[in-house]
């Protein structure tokens, strides 16, 4: 899958923010794909970056997924283009028929996917029924979407974010439709995992990306296809009084490279499954270790 910005040669397309990359976006980019199969065009989903929350609603908001993770997702549904839409004030004043004239003309698509509520152009002026006007008058075929409802309702990216701040990561997940992760590189830490007995990774991921509370949970972290069951810290570390935020997890079962700390500078993605507990400051290294130990019994899943 290639990462492009602007534009795009002709394709089946579907547009959105994709903030969560959910299961109702994912059975619509699904559908894009088969169709796109079909008419043997790529299939491209469309996104803006940066976040339209991060110009029009303040530049601290952080979104479920970097770039590079929603790459990484789209690939795995089968996507050929990710295309990335500059999205500044002067994007946002665009009218509605202007931003479609950029839909069938520079983002080259033949076929367009919205979902059922699909809002765009200056002031959210346009609609589906603005969409598919203009799609006929430039003989280009639109597919609307129904929204996928789970028990609760109609799934948001907010509901999603919701319950990831609450910790409520199995929530979140059933949502999603796999486990919220964060993609990074391993860093060198403080080495005190050695003086416990259990080796360690510090992941580095993205300073504008939306975490999980700080606190311990349960984790996979996938080293180069392959899972390992772990706990992860995230916090300042307070019983060696850590001054930054990081996010560092002790593998149960640690390949070899782990051990040796050979491992640094790899590209890992961490996986959160479950709370287990807020952090705590210890008195000493022996009883961290203890409490270690408690902690890998409830990652037994």
């Amino acid at each position: 899958m290639k990462i492009i910005k602007n534009s795009c040669p002709p394709c089946v397309l579907t547009i959105g923010k994709f903030e969560g990359l959910h299961l109702g976006h994912r059975a619509l980019i699904k559908e894009v794909v088969a169709q796109a199969r079909g008419l043997r065009l790529p299939a491209a989903v469309m996104v803006f970056d940066p976040h339209p929350y991060a110009v029009l609603g303040g530049a601290g908001y952080k979104p479920l997924f970097t770039v590079e993770e929603r790459a990484f997702v789209l690939a795995g549904l089968g996507v050929d283009y990710l295309l990335l839409q500059q999205f500044d004030t002067a994007f946002a004043a665009l009218p509605a028929e202007a931003f479609c004239d950029k839909i069938f003309g520079d983002y080259g698509a033949q076929m367009v996917f919205v979902g059922e509520g699909y809002r765009f152009g200056r002031g959210r002026q346009g609609d589906v029924s603005t969409l598919s006007r203009l799609a006929e008058k430039n003989s280009r075929k639109l597919c609307v979407m129904p929204n996928i409802r789970a028990s609760a309702g109609d799934i948001s990216t907010s509901q999603i974010r919701e319950h990831i701040a609450a910790s409520q990561l199995p929530h979140a997940n059933g949502l999603l439709g796999f486990n919220y992760f964060a993609m990074g590189e391993t860093t060198p830490g403080n080495k005190l995992g050695r003086e416990i007995g259990s080796a360690t990774l510090n992941l580095t991921c993205a300073s504008g990306k939306f975490l999980p509370p700080d606190g311990v949970y349960v984790t996979f972290t996938v080293i180069a296809g392959e899972n390992f069951l772990g706990i992860t810290n995230i916090g300042k570390r307070p019983t060696v009084n850590g001054k930054d935020r990081s996010i560092e997890t002790h593998l149960l079962n640690p390949p070899e490279a782990v051990t040796q700390q050979e491992f640094y500078g790899q590209e890992i993605r961490l996986e959160f499954v479950k709370f287990l507990r807020p952090q705590k400051k210890f008195a000493n290294l022996q009883e961290l270790a203890n409490q270690l130990e408690e902690d890998k019994k409830g990652a037994i899943l």
